[in-house]
């Protein structure tokens, strides 16, 4: 498979390039300044503009998708979002941007089909620090939406598949001991994975939150008591 362009979703839902797409001729820096102002009629006018010089282009595509959800018009998301992946079905973000659209129109199984594609694209190129970096990020993601319905087990799935990549990542450990306190009242899994957390860097927020986690457990011995603490929503 190809290297291609790589997109990332930043905190505010806006995508940050990690590396050239050799035939780009718009100023993804510049577009991704125009996603942060709020000025989405200007970022649209760019991304139009490309794609209509690149046509077999699937990035300007997806971000116009993007831009489309953003603006709260999700059949138009999806309708440049279908366009991108038709473009390039191997591309593995378009995937997850549909994914996301799908989320949001509680259209779950579609939902849960793109974030596998995505998933299954992606792994081929995880070689890639900045790809491997990228994937981890996005399935905190992905995580953090199932969690949001409280699809516990499907959030937990993608917490795996990070410990799978990146068996160090403190907030898939954080969460993963949360879930089996919390969900599966297993407080010896709970332990074991809260107790990595804080061992991999004790300075850490995670960390902290584990030794809190791990005090409440220890304080409240019975399982009847609630617990006061929750998932870390991001990597």
């Amino acid at each position: 498979m190809k290297t291609r362009i790589i997109i990332a979703a930043l905190a505010i839902a806006f995508l940050h390039i990690i590396s050239a797409n050799s035939y780009a001729d718009v100023n993804y820096d510049e577009v991704e300044n125009l996603f942060k102002q709020g000025r989405l009629d200007e970022a649209e006018t760019l991304l139009t503009e490309e794609a209509r010089h690149n046509s077999k282009d699937p990035v300007p595509v997806m971000l116009l998708g993007e831009l489309y959800r953003e603006r709260g018009d999700r059949n138009k998301a999806i309708k440049f979002l279908d366009k991108a992946v038709s473009l390039d079905p191997e591309y593995p973000m378009s995937y997850f941007y549909r994914g996301k659209v799908f989320f949001l129109m509680q259209k779950l199984d579609d939902a849960e089909s793109n974030f596998g594609l995505y998933m299954q694209k992606m792994r081929p190129i995880l070689s890639n620090e900045e790809n491997r970096a990228l994937y981890i990020s996005r399935l905190h993601e992905i995580s953090h939406m199932y969690f949001s319905l409280k699809m516990y087990e499907k959030s937990k799935e993608a917490m795996d598949e990070a410990l799978r990549v990146s068996p160090k990542d403190q907030v898939a450990l954080y969460n993963i001991g949360i879930y089996y306190y919390t969900y599966e009242r297993k407080r010896p899994m709970a332990y074991r994975y809260l107790s990595k957390a804080v061992e991999i860097d004790p300075s850490s927020q995670a960390a902290t939150r584990a030794r809190y986690a791990i005090e409440f457990m220890r304080s409240n011995l019975d399982p009847r008591v609630e617990p006061d603490f929750d998932f870390l929503d991001n990597g």
